[in-house]
């Protein structure tokens, strides 16, 4: 008798069913095989960063605020203000964070 052969790990129905729950989340997500017996899920960490993010923002009930990212400390913050938008969080919003004043 000869043996059953078994199909990659990469094919089985679990690890396709959590890629594309991991998918539909937001994440980038890829699939790296390491051999037969053993894959390796790969996040792209901005995605991570980005999916945090609006489970942070779902969870303020205050209207007013903003989360900021910063990579070179590696935190989070979260800015709730009243009245009009600080300038500083308006240029932000815009993109123009990046630009020294």
């Amino acid at each position: 008798m000869s043996a059953i052969p078994r199909r990659s790990l990469k094919d089985d129905p679990r690890i396709v069913k959590s890629l594309n729950r991991l998918r539909s989340m937001g994440l980038k997500v890829s699939l790296e095989e390491m051999n037969e017996n053993w894959v390796m899920i790969v996040i792209i960490p901005e995605s991570m960063i980005n999916f945090f993010k609006r489970m942070l923002s779902k969870n303020i009930t205050y209207p007013k605020h903003y989360i900021d990212y910063d990579k070179e400390s590696n935190l989070f913050a979260i800015h709730v203000w009243r009245g009009e938008t600080p300038w500083v969080i308006r240029r932000k919003q815009l993109g123009l964070d990046q630009v020294k004043i």
